[in-house]
């Protein structure tokens, strides 16, 4: 291994011990080491392309329980975040009017993720 490297591969070999010992989910504990990898490697979609794989394929074929909510989790945060674009008179209203039906279709996905994780509100 290239010295370059030593000390970053080092670190992250004591984080992933760290998060094993801590019993952190092990999908968060691999999309962790996806996302430093892809900067060690200089890849910047590494990291994007293995949550996307991990929620097509753990998400939507099997139904993982820890998969669906993280994908739970970032839709609701992607949701939050158009709410709060909507307020922002900077935008046209077309632009509002996309964001509106952007929400439309998060508040679906959340519903059906809920739906899927047994969630009732």
């Amino acid at each position: 291994m290239s010295e370059k490297f030593f000390g970053t591969m080092q670190t992250l070999k004591q984080k992933m011990r760290d998060d094993i010992n801590l019993a952190k989910n092990p999908y968060d504990i691999l999309l962790d080491m996806a996302q430093e990898i892809g900067k060690i490697t200089g890849e910047d979609n590494f990291y994007t392309e293995i949550r996307e794989n991990m929620i097509s394929i753990y998400s939507h074929v099997f139904n993982e329980e820890k998969i669906l909510e993280i994908e739970l989790k970032e839709v609701t945060t992607r949701r939050k975040k158009i709410a709060a674009a909507l307020d922002n008179d900077a935008f046209s209203k077309d632009d509002k009017d996309r964001m509106k039906f952007a929400l439309m279709r998060h508040d679906n996905e959340i519903e059906r993720l809920k739906a899927l994780l047994g969630i009732r509100d």
